[in-house]
């Protein structure tokens, strides 16, 4: 499968549009586009690029009554649909990229159908919960939500939020 046109459907970093282009692959971004935008775009690609926020904006047809004036604001976020995928399929969509770990977003067996490869970046978020859990367990062995909890009832209990050195233990 060669890939020569991408598009990208959510914002990611430049670094990775750049990694594409400097592969000689044609990179269009098009980000927030409506149902039916997405639908007209995804034939001309080979490829498209999403992530978890990604989701097709849908346009309810009688946005007006519900939000007071048709405007552009969706009404409600879909995933990579069947009816997306077809339309994708119908030209030359071959592969949807998921920059992050789930595919929750895109209908995988809708894919499948079509042959449609979907692709994921399962360690993409590896290092951030690895830093989440040593600042979790930072927080904790120092007491920081008690002593956050008691400042905010209007307390300054300092001593007894002293909390506990991290050092290594002869295991």
């Amino acid at each position: 499968m060669q890939i020569t046109k991408v598009l990208i459907a959510d914002d990611i970093e430049k670094e990775c549009i750049d990694i594409l282009q400097a592969n000689g692959i044609e990179v269009t971004v098009k980000t927030k586009q409506t149902v039916d935008e997405l639908k007209k775009s995804l034939p001309a690609h080979d490829a498209v690029i999403v992530r978890s926020a990604t989701k097709a904006l849908f346009m309810c047809s009688n946005a007006a009554s519900i939000r007071g004036a048709m405007s552009r604001k969706p009404m409600e976020t879909l995933p990579i649909t069947q009816e997306l995928i077809e339309a994708g399929a119908g030209g030359r969509l071959r592969l949807i990229g998921r920059a992050g770990t789930g595919v929750d977003n895109i209908d995988v067996e809708a894919a499948s159908q079509k042959k449609v490869l979907v692709m994921n970046t399962p360690q993409a978020n590896s290092r951030s919960a690895a830093e989440l859990t040593c600042i979790l367990i930072l927080s904790l062995t120092r007491h920081v939500p008690q002593a956050d909890a008691s400042m905010k009832a209007g307390k300054w209990a300092r001593k007894d939020f002293m909390g506990e050195e991290v050092r290594q233990h002869p295991c």
